[in-house]
């Protein structure tokens, strides 16, 4: 029997020896692969622990936690650990990881990046009071949420409430010569939050079981709302005292972070001649569709005076107010705006699920009026995604009715045709989708990714497929999906630019103003673009990918290629960095589909 053993172990280590260059290599990669589900472990703990109010957010931690406080030790530390993770990644070669964990590879690092980016290059610590408003945030977060049940719910906005007087204090202490742009919108912000606080009280103490809870609501209440109010005259007098600090990034960091954080590749100035281009091609688009509604609207004197040296109608993109006040002005009542989003949803599962173009997953649509403190100006509604992903709990989209008081503004954002394109970005076929489609085997991670470029592009990459689809027939549909596909290059131009120092705040928003977005409309984006640079480039490289990638396969699939197979390949991988977005792809095409797939009722 002992001889039998030694023969087959003989065997084995024969065998063995054939194959162990194989093995080799298949184990080294099994080992990097491991790597990388351990560092992410690693950051989704750093999260919970030194970034709760994100955790917060993304589900990810304990939702009890006291809010994250803003001393320097507490600065220090989180970035020797982002550091400590940020080398540790570095020594991994992604070429030698399997498909899957390389998408998840840049994923990782493009968050750590970021995160190391706003620490020491934007220096929120001392550099940006809108960061210490974000600690209200998280309390929204637990409040419009249903992370956990409602007493725990309650529990939770409390201590978050009681905790941000210190919060605010803290910010006081820490911020010093920040930029004048960030100073004035963090006092804007704050100045909302205290007009609009009985908004959130409201809630809580709807939630609220029992009197006790109540009391301590209105105490939380009453101590936030006097530190509001302190924090907004602080912001006010600093202001007013030191000189002019610039909120800009400059080439060389606006490069570091389109490279570092979100991996696009390309020259500042190539991507400035791409934007020209998308501006010139929208522009020629919008003032040919206009030019027979203008036609039909302008008196024989205003022709006259609108004509060039040949006697052509000069049709300029501003114009496009005037039609659609003039012909595309249908809304829905304020009541009804609710009702109109749940119609489109409706409409648009149908259409796209009876062609065989996007798999709808079943999504009983949650909608609630966006707490004012949240808003962004013109902005219709905004997309709060299914956290936590472990238990797939509702998502919302949060609808930003007007009040009242803005009775001007209803018609002119909230028409038919406008919901109608809103729904179809933030819902169907759009961002919705790549937070629910994912297959289960992928990682967390990925789905705590916020990648823009990827969720940006999406938007805009599914709005051109439905109108190509023919699911926007109508007049309006077209015009105004031409007069969006103007103002986003136009945006992405501004934001070029501006970070890049090329202009400065007044210029940039003289441009927008003169290529033909209204005043108001022009400051509220310009104040956007300030704090979020690369938001709005990446609707327009996003979306180029996208269009790329499905050039490529229709050419190498050709009558074997179906949209309903490539949306599904694209939405399955998550939120990744578009620089492995065509790997994942290639692969993803590979793997024979599952059954089940997009069969879950995931809402």
């Amino acid at each position: 029997m002992r001889k039998i053993f030694l023969a087959f172990s003989l065997i084995g280590v024969l065998t063995t020896g054939a194959f162990a260059q194989v093995n080799y290599e298949e184990t080294t990669a099994l080992m990097a692969d491991h790597k990388i589900m351990e560092l992410g472990d690693k950051y989704l703990a750093l999260l919970s622990n030194m970034y709760p109010e994100e955790a917060t957010r993304l589900g990810t931690g304990v939702y009890h936690d006291q809010l994250l406080q803003r001393d320097k030790q507490n600065q220090i530390t989180r970035l020797k650990s982002l550091e400590a993770l940020q080398k540790t990644l570095k020594q991994i070669n992604p070429k030698k990881l399997s498909v899957n964990k390389r998408m998840q590879y840049y994923t990782l690092l493009g968050q750590v990046n970021k995160k190391i980016f706003e620490e020491k290059t934007l220096d929120q610590f001392s550099k940006d009071p809108l960061w210490y408003l974000q600690s209200l945030v998280s309390v929204y977060d637990i409040v419009e949420k249903n992370f956990t049940n409602k007493e725990d719910r309650v529990r939770d906005a409390i201590k978050r409430l009681e905790t941000f007087p210190k919060i605010l204090q803290q910010g006081q202490e820490n911020i010093n010569n920040a930029p004048d742009l960030k100073m004035r919108l963090a006092a804007q912000k704050a100045q909302i939050a205290y007009a609009s606080f009985g908004e959130l009280s409201a809630k809580l103490e709807k939630l609220a079981s029992s009197e006790q809870e109540k009391e301590k609501i209105k105490r939380a209440s009453e101590n936030s709302k006097k530190a509001l109010k302190s924090y907004y005259d602080f912001l006010k007098e600093t202001l007013e005292k030191q000189d002019y600090t610039d909120f800009r990034l400059g080439q060389e960091n606006y490069l570091v972070l389109l490279r570092d954080v979100y991996f696009v590749e390309g020259t500042i100035a190539k991507h400035t001649k791409n934007i020209e281009t998308e501006i010139q091609h929208a522009r020629d688009v919008l003032t040919t569709m206009l030019a027979p509604y203008m036609e039909d609207i302008l008196s024989e004197d205003e022709k006259v005076q609108r004509a060039d040296s040949l006697g052509n109608l000069i049709i300029l993109p501003s114009d496009y107010y005037l039609v659609k006040n003039a012909k595309f002005a249908d809304a829905p009542q304020k009541g009804y705006i609710a009702d109109a989003y749940v119609n489109n949803y409706e409409q648009a599962v149908k259409f796209f699920t009876e062609k065989e173009l996007v798999a709808m997953p079943v999504l009983a649509l949650a909608l609630e009026n966006n707490p004012q403190f949240l808003r962004r100006e013109y902005v219709m509604s905004d997309y709060l995604a299914p956290y936590p992903f472990a238990a797939r709990k509702n998502s919302d989209l949060l609808l930003s009715v007007p009040s009242a008081k803005e009775k001007s503004v209803g018609p002119q954002l909230f028409t038919y045709s406008d919901i109608k394109i809103d729904t179809v970005q933030q819902l169907l076929p759009g961002i919705s989708l790549s937070y629910n489609a994912t297959h289960d085997n992928q990682q967390v991670l990925v789905n705590t990714s916020e990648d823009m470029f990827y969720i940006n592009g999406w938007k805009q990459y599914a709005l051109k497929f439905a109108q190509e689809q023919g699911y926007f027939g109508e007049e309006a549909d077209k015009l105004n999906i031409a007069w969006l596909n103007y103002k986003r290059a136009l945006y992405a131009f501004a934001d070029i630019k501006m970070q890049t120092k090329e202009l400065n705040y007044t210029q940039t928003l003289d441009m927008l103003i003169n290529a033909g977005i209204r005043d108001e409309e022009a400051t509220a984006k310009v104040d956007y673009l300030a704090v979020n640079p690369l938001e709005a480039l990446s609707y327009i490289v996003g979306a180029q990918e996208f269009e790329k990638l499905n050039l490529k396969y229709k050419k190498k699939l050709k009558d074997n290629f179906s949209e309903l197979e490539f949306n599904n390949n694209i939405l399955s991988l998550g939120r990744v960095p578009l620089k492995v977005l065509g790997e994942g792809i290639e692969q993803a095409y590979k793997v024979k589909p599952v059954e089940s797939f997009f069969s879950t009722t995931y809402f």
